[in-house]
């Protein structure tokens, strides 16, 4: 696909969009896989491109990929076939609370934002080079 195909299929997305949100849809599905176009940019096997629009396999490359303005939008759906629920779990780690969970997760909002907290201390304190028994305070605290 040329840079010209790939603007042309992004604006057809773009429209579709607003026009199932003017339709009243409550939410919409972008489906990546099995073959789609979409699936092309996504796997390794079909993305074989080396410029701007190859594959994002790291996770944590979207952010600063995004942030550079080098893409309005990165897939990464590699982390969603092991956890589908990725998306949430990273949202809680960079500490980003405006994220509607299910309702069926919600306890485990909480416990991940508890693991997610108990984690960054565990390294600070490791950090620290405190003794044994002022990391173990720290904990029981």
């Amino acid at each position: 696909m040329t840079r010209g195909d790939m603007d042309r299929v992004k604006q057809d997305f773009i429209n579709a969009t607003k026009a199932a949100e003017i339709a009243g849809f409550d939410w919409l599905e972008l489906h990546a896989a099995h073959g789609y176009l979409l699936s092309s940019f996504i796997s390794p096997i079909t993305n074989r491109r080396s410029d701007a629009v190859g594959a994002i396999f790291e996770a944590d490359n979207v952010n600063t990929i995004i942030a550079a303005g080098r893409a309005d939008l990165c897939a990464v759906a590699r982390m969603h076939l092991v956890n589908p629920a990725w998306t949430l779990l990273e949202a809680a780690k960079i500490g980003y609370k405006n994220v509607t969970w299910p309702k069926q997760y919600i306890s485990a909002k909480v416990q991940i934002e508890r693991n997610i907290e108990r984690e960054k201390q565990m390294i600070a304190t490791a950090k620290s080079s405190l003794s044994y028994e002022q990391i173990t305070a720290a904990f029981d605290a």
